[in-house]
């Protein structure tokens, strides 16, 4: 009978540390989740940022080759830079919307369950 009681005192101390350890393991996962998704924003828009980077490089490069005399021959080569510049923006500004949004559709449906 002694050893039935200290095996309920034992299960008892058991059952009021497993709470604790749960809990702190939900914590740390819900932080890495937390970190994890701004991860996904920040990556997102360091994507978008080097899409501009590309844009602009292409929007300064076409300038500069239709500007110069001594690039002459390679005027429609500058054209095709100043034309591919904002096609590359506007693929840019799409692509970092449609991730946002569906980042967004895809994080409110995990904070739900």
């Amino acid at each position: 009978m002694l050893h039935t009681h200290m095996q309920s005192n034992e299960n008892k101390g058991d059952s009021l540390k497993r709470p604790l350890i749960e809990k702190t393991i939900e914590t740390e996962l819900a932080l890495a989740d937390r970190m994890a998704i701004e991860r996904t924003k920040l990556s997102n828009e360091r994507t978008f940022l080097s899409y501009l980077r590309t844009s602009l490089t292409l929007l300064g490069a076409g300038l500069t080759i239709i500007r110069l005399d001594l690039l002459e021959k390679l005027i429609d080569l500058g054209v095709v830079c100043l034309a591919m510049s904002p096609l590359v923006l506007a693929f840019a500004i799409y692509r970092f919307i449609y991730n946002r949004n569906r980042f967004n559709k895809y994080f409110d449906q995990v904070r739900n369950i």
